[in-house]
């Protein structure tokens, strides 16, 4: 019938939606992991080879490699990358 069609069709999308959710949450924990690595790594660097500024070292670092180390920049950089290739 339609309505068990209907309410198969609305759990199937309720588990998938939870396992995205789940998988998400995952993600969230692992970006945020990974910073905190990146962070610290950066202060055992500047530690170890007396590096004065983490600050200047940081901002040295993404001028050199065009990169920023702040993956939210980074993100929206690439967005400005992307779109500009494709007003082309």
């Amino acid at each position: 019938s339609k309505k068990s069609e209907l309410i198969f069709v609305t759990h199937k999308y309720e588990d998938e939606i939870y396992q995205l959710e789940k998988e998400n949450s995952f993600l969230r924990k692992v970006i945020n992991t990974f910073q905190k690595t990146v962070d610290k790594f950066i202060h055992w660097v500047c530690n170890k080879f007396s590096v004065s500024s983490e600050e200047e070292f940081i901002r040295d670092f993404e001028f050199e490699n065009d990169i920023y180390l702040d993956t939210e920049k980074q993100i929206e950089y690439e967005e400005e990358q992307e779109y500009e290739e494709f007003e082309i």
